[in-house]
């Protein structure tokens, strides 16, 4: 039997150092008297710790069949799912008023020559919430989102975040945990198993090694810096990028060199610059982000993985915002990538997830009612033959046609509720183009082809009213429907030379995931980080 100073001393250097723990004795059966006050609902034992609900709730649960305590055994002694239980905290600052009390109430415990003390619920109780706080951080993220959604709505005309996270029953999750002995393993399957976690985490842990050699110094701003001239610049640029972009460090003159133009074009594309190797103040820009801010960064998508569906199909279509692009990822990887536009930052594309259904071709624009009042209204009034020069109809609610010229407009403003219906019909000048792929979701968005082509030569492409326009849609079309005999190049064709609305279902309806992602790494494994279009890095760390 372990001397109980040396108990003491072992836990002690458990919490603050590397030892491992083990104690084992002899004694009789103990009872909690955590047990007796959940009988009699008396709960003022959970007061002020964080998750006084969940802790009632699993103690009531684990007293209707053991002696109460989750981390001792019935004989007063520290368990092995208390071992990993310390090391789940150890390391964590924030947990350092936790490790002084454990310390703390163990010295009762071996002062003492009771089998049973208060001090045994005292720890029990908060390590559970330690516990518990960690698998809420761990499955659920730690960002207040529903307080970050609220803020965004008061603070924006129009803003939509979809939290898709399934439901997950803490109390019971732990307790199976415990059953088996296997906490650490139990709560690393709690992570995203989306891809891009994974590997964001070990690009996280390559950007924490640089901030401890100090990441990096900034670069004076001057003149644009060309290939194979000589700035006195230059040094610190090729220390700048042997941290980040696989420049091989040979010498530290002032020349710009051929590998260091690698470097530099692979950091333009890494930061959605235009790779052409001239070191301007766009690229000095980026490279004087701080390596804290970087940081910061990686954190705040890794957070965002976390409020997504916690397993992801084999086969999905993904779309970020941010990088404007359109994936269709099968076994981790990218087996088709396009150009996509998306809501401008006033009208924003929302960010949910849903399955697509169907495509039309030839199909019609029904114009949202928001976009009469803030742009048809407008036009109309410069213009009465816009209508009939964009092939629009407008119609009644009893659904009668009604010429442009037997309503003044002129009554009508932005703020009005205008009660006519306008809906463009299928040809060339369609704003949806010839084709639109469907996913019925709340918010009326979808994916479509467009008459206004030049956009996707821009690298920012945020010029939608909320719809995501794709890049030769037909390409897509045909990568969705390649496993269907039932569509052809041929029939397409076919179709929309017929100049009629047709609507046809998906054979494989692929899940689709609209994220928000300002850091991402490519199958290519470099990480990109990406402009924040809307913000949202920005709001989300203040919550």
């Amino acid at each position: 039997m372990i001397k109980k100073l040396s108990l003491f001393l072992l836990l002690s250097s458990f919490l603050f150092a590397d030892a491992k723990l083990f104690f084992k004795d002899n004694r009789k059966s103990i009872h909690s008297s955590i047990c007796t006050n959940i009988i009699l609902n008396n709960y003022k034992i959970f007061d002020k710790l964080s998750q006084k609900k969940l802790l009632i709730k699993i103690y009531r649960k684990n007293c209707t069949h053991s002696h109460g305590l989750l981390w001792f055994d019935k004989y007063g002694n520290f368990n092995a799912n208390f071992v990993d239980a310390l090391e789940l905290i150890k390391n964590n600052p924030k947990y350092n008023y936790i490790k002084k009390s454990i310390i703390n109430n163990s010295i009762d415990i071996v002062n003492s020559d009771k089998l049973y003390t208060k001090s045994h619920d005292n720890i029990d109780i908060q390590l559970t919430n330690a516990v518990l706080k960690e698998i809420n951080n761990i499955y659920y993220g730690k960002t207040k989102f529903y307080r970050m959604k609220r803020w965004l709505k008061n603070d924006r005309e129009k803003f939509e975040w979809d939290y898709s996270k399934e439901k997950l029953n803490i109390a019971n999750y732990l307790l199976n945990a415990l059953k088996n002995n296997k906490l650490i393993s139990s709560l690393k399957n709690l992570e995203p198993q989306y891809i891009q976690y994974k590997r964001l985490k070990k690009q996280l842990k390559l950007y924490q090694q640089i901030k401890k050699l100090g990441g990096w110094q900034k670069i004076k701003y001057g003149k644009t810096i060309k290939y194979k001239t000589k700035d006195y610049r230059i040094s610190k640029i090729k220390k700048r990028l042997s941290l980040t972009d696989g420049f091989v460090m040979t010498n530290d003159d002032n020349l710009y060199n051929k590998a260091l133009l690698v470097a530099v074009k692979r950091f333009q594309k890494r930061h959605g610059l235009e790779p052409d190797g001239r070191i301007g103040s766009s690229t000095i820009s980026k490279m004087n982000i701080s390596i804290n801010k970087k940081i910061d960064i990686i954190k705040l998508n890794l957070e965002r993985h976390r409020w997504l569906t916690h397993i992801f199909p084999k086969k999905y279509i993904e779309i970020n915002i941010p990088s404007f692009r359109l994936n269709i990822v099968e076994n981790h990887k990218s087996i088709y990538s396009t150009k996509i536009v998306v809501g401008k930052k006033e009208r924003p594309s929302p960010i949910f997830t849903d399955r697509l259904s169907s495509f039309v071709i030839n199909p019609y624009w029904r114009v949202p009612k928001s976009l009469v009042q803030k742009d048809i209204l407008r036009h109309i009034m410069d213009d009465s033959t816009y209508i009939a020069r964009n092939n629009i109809k407008i119609t009644n609610k009893r659904g009668k046609k009604v010429s442009v010229t037997d309503v003044n407009w002129f009554e009508y403003d932005e703020d009005s509720n205008i009660p006519y219906r306008f809906r463009q019909e299928p040809g060339k000048k369609n704003a949806l183009g010839l084709v639109k792929f469907l996913f019925p979701n709340r918010y009326a968005v979808y994916l479509h082809d467009t008459n206004h082509k030049s956009l996707f030569k821009k690298t920012n492409r945020a010029y939608s009213s909320g719809c995501i326009r794709v890049h030769k849609p037909f390409d897509l079309l045909t990568e969705l429907n390649k496993d269907d005999s039932r569509y052809t190049n041929k029939n397409i064709k076919n179709h929309i030379k017929s100049k009629k609305n047709r609507h046809f279902s998906f054979k494989d309806k692929l899940k689709i995931y609209i994220n928000y992602l300002t850091a991402y790494v490519g199958d290519d494994g470099l990480l990109y980080f990406y402009k924040d279009v809307y913000d949202y890095d920005r709001v989300q760390l203040r919550f």
